[in-house]
């Protein structure tokens, strides 16, 4: 059963992963894609957006950006898998391993992503607790384990953001800037 989890779960990532690939290395797939958009309409109102931007996204993956970001990218996922990791062994669990919690956890995310919630709030939760009871944790502990995690991943780092864009003054009113100085 587990094999058929993680098997499932690498499909999944590979073809999100190729079906990207696809859609950022040939125009005419993009354009294509933007045209299916066009006609839903609740995505009508993105196309204009989305269509002038695929040079901006085409230039952005090219040259050491990209070499620089995924490096980033990768060290702030390990960090991740290793605050989760660590999470687990406090509360006794040892059962799951390390590559098991990495790929538990993207995959949650990103079913969270595609939820279009924001931080997708609850649906990142219940999908890794039901992924932690498959790997044979008891509810109410996989619960508690996924609330931790949350608090100490994502939260944390909002809760961070929040306080340095405070200090920072960019949660003040450019208006009442602009009027005061008048």
């Amino acid at each position: 059963m587990v094999f058929r989890i993680r098997s499932i779960r690498a499909w999944i990532f590979y073809g999100y992963t190729g079906f990207v690939f696809v859609l950022l290395s040939s125009r005419k797939a993009f354009n294509k894609i933007v045209s299916l958009l066009e006609r839903r309409k609740f995505t009508s109102k993105f196309v204009e957006p989305l269509s002038s931007s695929y040079d901006a996204i085409k230039n952005g993956i090219r040259g050491p950006i990209t070499l620089y970001a995924s490096g980033l990218s990768i060290l702030f996922w390990l960090i991740e898998a290793i605050t989760i990791y660590l999470i687990l062994l406090a509360f006794g669990v040892d059962a799951i391993g390390f590559l098991t919690i990495i790929s538990t956890y993207t995959t949650s995310i990103m079913l969270g992503i595609l939820s279009f919630l924001p931080i997708g709030i609850g649906v990142v939760e219940g999908t890794l607790t039901s992924f932690f009871t498959m790997q044979g944790i008891d509810v109410s502990l996989a619960l508690t384990i996924v609330v931790l995690i949350r608090l100490f991943t994502r939260w944390y780092g909002v809760s961070f953001g929040f306080i340095a864009l405070k200090l920072s003054g960019g949660l003040t009113n450019n208006q009442e800037l602009n009027d005061s100085k008048s």
